[in-house]
């Protein structure tokens, strides 16, 4: 916060309309875009005292804002309210600075109870993704100048401790604005799938042990890959007809492939068995539909113009989702940081974003 002149571009700190509330714990999102001012008079004349603490953004035809809150008189509250309750210099300096609590605001004008409510979970659902870590309201309340009145206080699932992993750190530049303009619109086609891999994404970011993170981004490395390649028509394998002509062997008594397998394994083995037969040509129709898990990791990240994953890398995620150990000769730490690297720019790019973004231990990236 600080007090004096500010860029002459800055809105000014004008009547509230009424507002809706929601009070999002354990929420930094770095150095807003946008400083909240407030003019008034002194014994020097006309002064000004300004606090950068919000970020603004457009959803669903509405102007929402994301306010880092400060401690006034031991509660949590917007840095305007701050200014208005009472237009002194000294409100600012004895307030204490930014708390690790942050309120979005919508205009309660705009939309209904229920629809701000619903629209505030999209936002904390998207800033998951953002922030690497749970992000959820708690209270939701309606305010009007300096005046508050609390509508509804819930009990979920709020983070515990703020990230200080954040894939996208704000600093004056608008990133989250950006990333909620375009990811909103890719979110709400697919809620229900972003809601499951947003909220396994948060528990990875969240969790320390690097197995257990590893283990999580394994699993969403497949489940991502297989939701953007749902559509992806890929050529048969082996051959155009093969699939047919399988099944016109597994639907019959005695198809002669089936019984050349019997007769074949029959030589190995006396246990072998028809059922086995059948499975096996059903293997075969699988591997004939599509290519193999890394030939689809390979198209989906040329897809997406990101550096395709090695053998050496799949071969560790196949271990450690199968056996819940990397291979030996591999440093976990290493894989940590590349899986953590791998999901998080794929998504991203899903989300629509283009960009720096950052991964603990590898440092700013770039898409």
């Amino acid at each position: 916060m600080a007090a004096g002149s500010s860029d002459g571009n800055q809105p000014q700190c004008r009547k509230m309309s009424e507002l809706f509330e929601f009070t999002l714990p354990n929420l930094e999102f770095g150095v807003a875009d946008l400083e909240t001012v407030l003019e008034f008079d002194d014994e020097r004349g006309r002064a000004k005292t300004a606090i950068r603490d919000r970020i603004e953004f457009d959803l669903a035809g509405a102007r929402w804002t994301l306010r880092q809150l400060v401690i006034w008189e031991g509660i949590s509250m917007p840095g305007d309210v701050v200014l208005r309750a009472g237009i002194a210099q000294q409100r600012l300096q004895e307030a204490r600075p930014f708390v690790a609590v942050c309120a979005l605001q919508v205009s309660a004008e705009k939309l209904s109870q229920d629809a701000a409510s619903k629209l505030a979970d999209d936002i904390c659902w998207l800033l998951q993704l953002a922030l690497g870590q749970k992000v959820a309201w708690v209270e939701l309340g309606r305010r009007e100048d300096t005046a508050y009145t609390l509508l509804q206080r819930r009990s979920v699932n709020a983070p515990s401790r703020v990230s200080k992993n954040r894939p996208l750190y704000n600093y004056r530049d608008e990133v989250l604005k950006r990333y909620l303009d375009t990811a909103y619109p890719i979110y709400v086609k697919d809620e229900s799938w972003w809601r499951v891999t947003l909220d396994w994404f948060a528990i990875a970011y969240e969790n320390s042990v690097v197995e257990v993170t590893g283990l999580v981004f394994s699993m969403l490395l497949e489940r991502i890959t297989k939701f953007l390649l749902k559509t992806q028509n890929f050529p048969k394998q082996i051959d155009d007809s093969l699939d047919e002509k399988l099944n016109v062997e597994i639907g019959a008594k005695e198809g002669a492939l089936l019984v050349a397998l019997d007769q074949a394994f029959g030589t190995v083995t006396s246990k072998w068995s028809r059922d086995r037969s059948v499975a096996l040509l059903g293997t075969i129709k699988e591997w004939n539909q599509g290519p193999s898990y890394a030939a689809k990791i390979k198209t989906l990240f040329e897809q997406f113009g990101l550096c395709s994953p090695s053998g050496k890398f799949l071969k560790n995620r196949s271990s450690l989702a199968h056996e819940g150990e990397l291979k030996s000769n591999t440093d976990p730490s290493e894989y940590h940081q590349q899986i953590t690297n791998l999901v998080t720019s794929l998504l991203l790019k899903t989300a629509g974003y283009s960009g720096r973004y950052f991964v603990l231990g590898l440092g700013e990236r770039q898409l």
